[in-house]
């Protein structure tokens, strides 16, 4: 059964400072990572598996305090798909405690201020068993670490 394929663009509010290219350089993790794409112009890229067809999201920073969230696809997976990407992007992190804490270390006070606007990401779920695989490799790099550390 397929559902109604639709484009919609969401204002999504953010905490601010926010800075969008910051937030999916940390979420990428690595320059190779082909899921998430931040394109040359600033625009992040992701496609979000459903139930069904994927949803693809292309998220740019239309100003200090929001984001234009355009989401492509299967119209009853857009409010998972929106929810999904706003935990993904942490636009609701309020990073006010942090930055006060970091302003009275003086080693990491210059880093803190370079990277001021940069939201700690979460990387997206996929049901129970990615979950537990996820935990089990964990379990097992924690345990390499300790061994090598040994």
């Amino acid at each position: 059964m397929c559902g109604v394929m639709l484009r919609a663009t969401h204002v999504c509010p953010v905490a601010a400072p926010y800075r969008l290219d910051l937030t999916v350089s940390v979420l990428r993790r690595v320059s190779t990572n082909v899921v998430d794409v931040l394109t040359s112009d600033g625009q992040y890229v992701r496609a979000l598996g459903g139930s069904g067809d994927p949803v693809i999201a292309r998220v740019t920073q239309v100003h200090a305090k929001a984001l234009a969230v355009t989401l492509d696809g299967d119209v009853r997976e857009h409010a998972r798909s929106l929810a999904l990407v706003r935990r993904m992007l942490g636009v609701d992190r309020d990073l006010t405690h942090f930055d006060d804490a970091a302003a009275r270390i003086s080693w990491l006070k210059p880093l803190a201020e370079r990277m001021r606007g940069v939201k700690p990401p979460r990387y997206p779920r996929y049901g129970r068993r990615a979950s537990t695989r996820s935990s089990s490799n964990r379990s097992a790099s924690l345990r390499r670490a300790r061994s090598c550390a040994a």
